[in-house]
């Protein structure tokens, strides 16, 4: 490492520069030189507007920079799926090839004793609160420069499974060919790395006295040793981390074909299919194949919990008349697996089911149909390890399937889809396939919208557990919490952050089935790398938001006139019916959640927004009886553009 003062720069006067080094790194004692070896330099500039930080690599005794062995693991926009942001060390290293040059295998932290490898520390940081070593009672952290502790004991990968390798080793990405390299090249750094809890040498939870040139034999490509616990039967890197229930999954589609009679007053009837598309797109018999007939709670681990749902409408989902008690504004539900009265077969693969509760009179506009659920699997007695303790001889999971979505016209005579706020590939970019409600729903957030809507609260859930607006809960102090996917996500994302930023604003809890979920603890939204946790880009509305049908983004406040003015969420004060009681406006309820301070909520009601703590009348169309002007400010090119406000530019796309 050399600072430009230190050789020779030398100004080639067409906007290029030379650098001599100091060294001669062919006379190093401590390192052998071999030219035929690849070499890498690595540049940064520090004191000016952030810059890249660029490596270059070659082959010192031919030149070459093709043909030569490289070790491009991972792209920099794998880590720019969920960071936002490579700028370590005062932000001046912004490549992962670059940061490789330090974090080497000779690299340690002097504090701790730990290893820098970054093969070995990266690892280790995403499993945080995984780590073997963690959830024995130790922690994981990093002393840096001038001894600043990083504690990752708290981190949890968002994926939700610590199996899903290909989110960081992407091997359909031109940019890092080598990655394959995780499931071909095993050895005892990386695989520790996780793994903290196996020792090599010794022999505990592994074979003991092994080198790096055995790894392969067990753990290879080319391995044959067989076990019989494990889902692939062998233990190949790749077959020991393969998640059996998407591997599963790949064999299952849902598909709807048609719905009639969604008129109001009318008994909708839904015909849908479930097919295999590993095998011609052969259809499935909900009725008698194995993974839909799991219908005993006595003996089944996990049961088939198929469905449809229809909500209505879809300007904004509201779902009065439903007639669900279950939980607060939700959609009709017919049951498909394991239901009372089963679909009836139409003798092409496919099914009808008629819904028993009609779509309420006075009811307009389109419908939002859906088929959810999960089918479940047995996958065999003989593989155990990667099932949960205590299922017995069942093992029986449940199989996570991508939601169809169906839009019908109720009043419209052509159906009008939900409008597109966020993009679920942007979800996935950090959790991998978005998945909630015990894989029930997944990679949908049309289909989460359809009960997560502004009538939807956790009332019910609130109730069971004995929280009233008389006794309300201890840590929200309230007796009703709105579960509005605009305040949710923006709320659960946030609150990490917010518990820091603002320890004094209400923490959002919500109730499910009894149980309260405490989202303020959770982990906080990834920072850019290196920034050792104290930027968060929470506010970067493009981790989630696209753009519209006129390619506006979504991030914008509603238009008061627009029919998006409708979206309004309740925060109550009884625990009542949805009818008749109080609204939080549409720009209030999304941006609220995050801008949570008294002087932002002040703010907004000023300019025409209702609060929590100023809650509006709503009406029968589910419109606020308030005007939000938050557009004349916030709007696209206005003063106070959110675009701008956010920074949103200072982000990489």
């Amino acid at each position: 490492v050399e600072s430009g003062k230190s050789g020779a720069l030398v100004d080639n006067g067409d906007g290029t520069y030379q650098y001599t080094f100091a060294k001669d790194i062919s006379t190093d004692a401590a390192v052998k030189y071999d030219p035929t070896l690849t070499h890498l330099v690595g540049f940064e500039i520090r004191g000016t507007a952030p810059a890249n930080s660029p490596t270059y690599q070659f082959q010192p005794s031919t030149g070459a920079t093709t043909g030569i062995m490289t070790r491009a693991i991972v792209d920099d926009q794998t880590c720019l799926n969920c960071h936002k942001g490579i700028a370590a060390h005062g932000g001046a290293r912004t490549a992962a090839q670059y940061c490789a040059v330090c974090h080497n295998p000779s690299s340690y932290d002097a504090s701790t004793g730990n290893t820098l490898d970054f093969k070995v520390m990266f690892h280790k940081i995403h499993m945080g609160a995984n780590l073997p070593s963690v959830t024995a009672g130790g922690s994981y952290y990093i002393a840096g420069y001038m001894n600043y502790v990083s504690d990752y004991s708290t981190i949890n990968f968002p994926s939700g499974d610590l199996r899903t390798c290909s989110m960081c080793h992407n091997e359909s990405d031109k940019n890092s060919p080598d990655t394959v390299g995780w499931r071909n090249n095993p050895g005892m750094e990386p695989c520790g790395s996780c793994h903290d809890d196996v020792d090599f040498v010794n022999g505990k939870n592994h074979l003991g006295g092994v080198t790096n040139a055995q790894c392969a034999t067990c753990h290879g490509p080319n391995s044959t040793i067989v076990t019989g616990s494990t889902y692939k039967g062998t233990l190949k890197v790749a077959d020991v981390h393969v998640i059996p229930e998407l591997d599963f999954q790949q064999k299952i589609q849902y598909q709807i074909l048609s719905v009639k009679n969604t008129a109001p007053g009318q008994f909708p009837v839904i015909n849908f299919k479930i097919v295999d598309p590993t095998n011609g797109n052969k259809a499935w018999n909900v009725l008698s194949d194995e993974p839909f007939t799991h219908c005993n709670p006595a003996t089944d681990v996990s049961l088939a919990n198929i469905g449809l749902a229809i909500a209505w409408s879809t300007t904004d989902y509201t779902n009065l008349g439903s007639g669900t008690t279950s939980e607060a504004a939700q959609p009709i539900q017919i049951p498909v697996t394991c239901a009372a009265t089963p679909p009836a077969a139409v003798g092409d693969g496919s099914f009808t089911v008629t819904s028993t509760t009609a779509v309420p009179s006075g009811t307009a506009g389109s419908a939002g149909v859906m088929l959810q659920g999960h089918p479940a699997h047995e996958f065999g007695t003989a593989n155990t390890a990667w099932f949960p303790d205590g299922q017995g001889t069942n093992r029986e999971i449940p199989i996570p399937q991508m939601n169809a979505m169906f839009w019908a016209g109720i009043t419209d005579s052509t159906a009008v889809p939900r409008r597109t706020v966020v993009d679920v590939a942007k979800c996935n970019g950090c959790h991998y396939q978005l998945n909630g409600h015990g894989n029930n729903r997944v990679d949908s957030v049309q289909m989460c919208a359809t009960c997560h809507n502004p009538d939807a609260t956790d009332v019910v859930a609130r109730t069971a557990a004995g929280i009233t607006w008389a006794n309300p809960d201890p840590t929200d102090k309230l007796g009703e919490q709105t579960i509005d996917l605009k305040v949710l996500i923006h709320a659960v994302h946030a609150a990490p952050d917010l518990a820091n930023f603002a320890p004094t604003a209400t923490k959002y809890v919500v109730y499910h089935r009894g149980m309260p979920n405490s989202y303020y603890t959770d982990t906080p939204f990834p920072t850019p790398v290196g920034s050792g946790g104290s930027t968060p880009t929470i506010n970067d509305c493009t981790t989630c938001h696209t753009n519209d049908a006129n390619g506006n983004p979504t991030y914008y406040p509603p238009d008061p006139s627009s029919s998006t003015a409708l979206a309004t969420t309740f925060n109550t004060n009884s625990n009542g019916p949805p009818q008749g009681q109080k609204a939080m406006s549409a720009a209030v309820a999304a941006c609220g959640a995050c801008h949570v301070t008294s002087s932002a909520q002040n703010h907004m009601q000023q300019n025409g927004g209702s609060t929590r703590n100023n809650p509006a009348t709503k009406d029968a169309n589910s419109q606020v009886q308030s005007q939000e002007s938050c557009a004349v400010c916030h709007g696209q090119g206005a003063i106070a553009d959110v675009a701008v406000v956010h920074k949103l530019s200072s982000f990489p796309d």
